[in-house]
């Protein structure tokens, strides 16, 4: 089995029971819900029907809510588009739209940009450059011209922005997200920790007690989140590296050198990291991907991501069971592979956390014995990932009786979670562990296995790895 997890962005082309229940079989380990589209009636529909698709399967498939955040856009322009001549000047503005002036979303835009700003438009390939700004209208000169067409995306690299980490959109798709029960939600265009807190404040008002948190995904797609990359780490509860709009705002060349240095940094800090956007994205329309789609796919292995994500190729492609398929068949052979060898170990002389140590000693034993799997069990879902950042070689089952923290755990790389009932004490909590194992085939009384345990219902308490047999 493959042990990078894929996540799917859910839409028209896989909003059936049985297009979903395909991609699970496929490989889907999470379902993204692209909030930027769709009604909350239209969500709550596929929300229900990823989770017929998971019972039916018996996998522990988690739903990811991806917030639409403050992208700013043009405004309606004719349905031709209008054409942009390199050498011309436009205006944008902020008012009402007046004719031969575009209209922007972002109310306060003239205040935010000088003389000299580069503008990119339709995901860059459109740009202009601030000639002047007076009162809410920006003069600018096309730099690179082309048909804008309504709605279009804007981008403004180096020029930081007011506009609110959370829309009033975002706000009402965050409580949909909360009375839905989704597991993860991700933050776009985050700029700073400062980010992060806000949407955990808005989670933590509607979260139930005695349910472990909504987990907070941080997408890096800004040149200030690269800046203020360490804090959205320690912020955040994982990362993905959003290539989209980060190549827009940053030089595309730098791109795959910034998405390995996140990845080591995510790895170090035993967070999960998702590498999404256009991986496979001629399979929207092909039913074979290119080769560079293929190596842009193994090396994002290569780097160790714990997820590899599409979008457009299941939203709306025409193969989406297909570009599931090729990212697992991509996936095993890369991990078969010397190229997937990674002993991580944590910086010498640092002091670790209990669960960072216990991860960093199963890791080593699996390295160095002839153990068929680590085995243990989490409250939380930390000693899953904490196992996870050191990439064993065996299979990693850990039991939780949190559904959510069960969901959320098959996020991370290598890690097969599963669902058992509140223990009691050591001894049978054990027992039911392996009791669900044999069961399920998944080990036989015989095999040789690293058994992680500590204090049963109680966070943070794992603190013992032995080397033991099945029984």
């Amino acid at each position: 089995m493959k042990r990078t997890k894929i996540v799917c962005t859910i839409g028209p082309a896989t909003a059936k029971p049985a297009v979903m229940e395909k991609l699970v079989r496929a490989g889907m380990n999470v379902a993204r819900l692209n909030m930027s589209h769709g009604s909350l009636a239209a969500h709550a529909k596929l929300i229900r029907n990823l989770r017929l698709a998971a019972e039916k399967t018996g996998e522990p498939l988690a739903l990811l809510l991806d917030l639409q955040g403050p992208k700013i856009r043009v405004g309606d322009l004719p349905k031709q588009g209008l054409k942009l001549r390199a050498g011309e000047e436009v205006v944008f503005t902020t008012l009402a739209a007046a004719k031969g002036k575009i209209l922007v979303t972002h109310k306060t835009l003239h205040k935010d940009v000088k003389k000299g700003d580069q503008i990119l438009l339709d995901d860059g390939l459109l740009e202009v450059k601030v000639e002047s700004v007076r009162g809410k209208d920006i003069k600018a000169k096309v730099i690179v011209g082309g048909v804008l067409a309504s709605h279009k995306g804007m981008n403004f690299p180096g020029a930081t922005l007011s506009v609110s980490a959370l829309s009033a959109k975002d706000r009402r798709d965050v409580r949909f997200g909360v009375k839905q029960g989704v597991d993860f939600v991700a933050l776009s265009f985050v700029r700073s920790a400062r980010d992060i807190h806000l949407l955990r404040r808005l989670l933590s008002k509607g979260a139930r007690a005695k349910i472990s948190p909504i987990m907070i995904i941080a997408k890096i797609e800004k040149h200030e989140a690269l800046k203020n990359f360490d804090e959205i780490l320690r912020a955040a509860d994982g990362v993905m590296v959003a290539r989209g709009d980060l190549g827009v705002e940053t030089p595309a060349a730098e791109v795959p050198l910034r998405q390995k240095t996140m990845i080591q940094k995510c790895l170090a800090a035993g967070k999960p990291v998702i590498v999404a956007t256009q991986m496979l994205d001629s399979m929207i329309r092909n039913p074979r991907p290119t080769r560079a789609e293929v190596s842009d796919v193994a090396n994002a292995i290569i780097d160790h991501a714990d997820a590899v994500m599409l979008s457009g190729e299941t939203a709306t492609g025409s193969y989406p069971v297909d570009a599931v398929m090729t990212q697992a068949t991509i996936a095993r052979e890369v991990e078969a592979s010397i190229f997937d060898d990674l002993h991580f170990h944590a910086e010498e002389g640092a002091l670790l956390e209990p669960e960072e140590a216990i991860g960093e000693s199963a890791g080593l034993l699996a390295r160095v014995t002839a153990a068929k799997a680590i085995v243990g069990s989490s409250l939380s879902g930390e000693t899953a990932r904490q196992i996870a950042r050191f990439r064993p070689e065996i299979p990693v089952y850990i039991a939780t009786p949190g559904e959510r923290v069960m969901r959320q755990m098959n996020l991370s790389w290598g890690v097969r979670p599963f669902l058992i009932k509140q223990a009691k004490n050591l001894v049978s909590l054990k027992k039911s562990i392996y009791s669900a194992l044999l069961q399920a085939k998944a080990l036989k009384r015989g095999d040789r296995v690293i058994y992680i345990s500590g204090a049963p219902g109680k966070e943070g308490e794992s603190n013992q790895v032995t080397l033991e047999t099945v029984q």
